[in-house]
């Protein structure tokens, strides 16, 4: 009987409860008294108050060729315009990245399992150790890789049975970010693309994904990174 009424919460609730707990567990580091921001912190906050600002529009962090940060800028900036500059805001702008994140992992579990099971492993990726201070850890990159890694695995699962070349397009598209963001998120990438196109035999399609993926790569590169003077 309870694992009836258990399957009778609304989906929503499940994901509210998800996006409350990734706020409520990271609250002891959001309000120490010695929270503080490291280098590249302080380097991504100052590349967000840029926008704020309107002096730039920055992409990479400051001083790569990598480390797509457009999102995580965006997100800083619009954090300091509604809230202020602050170690606090910047870290609760990261926060909610990987919160969407989060809410695209839930979003693959139901796919695969009850909801009451989806949300039990989606929480626990919330809680676990590893992630309590990187999921809003503002160092270029690594959390826009992190919830497009969830949204590129989300959108094979839900779309297996469908799957077409414009969805080759959208992953090659979103892979591109990935790799320039961080190109480490890939490898664990490689069992579902291996399951929608080699054990689903959609062969034709890599021919439209690889070529999707080099060519977002080439395109940001080419528009946004600063040839060096040296």
């Amino acid at each position: 009987m309870n694992s009836i009424k258990q399957d009778k919460i609304p989906v929503w609730l499940y994901g509210f409860i998800l996006i409350i707990m990734c706020f409520i567990s990271r609250l002891p580091q959001l309000l120490s008294p010695y929270l503080l921001l490291d280098g590249d912190e302080c380097i991504l906050g100052l590349m967000a108050k840029h926008i704020v600002d309107g002096k730039e529009f920055p992409v990479f962090f400051t001083g790569q060729n990598y480390g797509f940060s457009l999102i995580e800028n965006i997100f800083g900036a619009i954090g300091f315009k509604l809230f202020g500059i602050g170690a606090i805001t910047l870290r609760v702008s990261l926060l909610v990245i990987w919160s969407i994140g989060i809410l695209f992992f839930f979003r693959t579990f139901l796919l695969l399992t009850t909801k009451r099971n989806a949300f039990l492993i989606t929480l626990l990726m919330v809680l676990i150790p590893a992630w309590a201070l990187g999921s809003m850890k503002a160092r270029g990159g690594y959390i826009t890789a992190f919830t497009f890694t969830a949204i590129v695995i989300y959108l094979i699962i839900k779309l297996k049975e469908s799957s077409g070349y414009l969805l080759s397009v959208i992953l090659g598209l979103i892979t591109g970010i990935i790799y320039l963001s961080r190109p480490f998120w890939l490898p664990g990438l490689v069992p579902v693309f291996f399951y929608l196109y080699i054990y689903k035999k959609n062969f034709k399609q890599i021919l439209v994904l690889v070529p999707c993926v080099i060519i977002t790569i080439i395109v940001i590169n080419k528009l946004f990174i600063t040839p060096s003077n040296e």
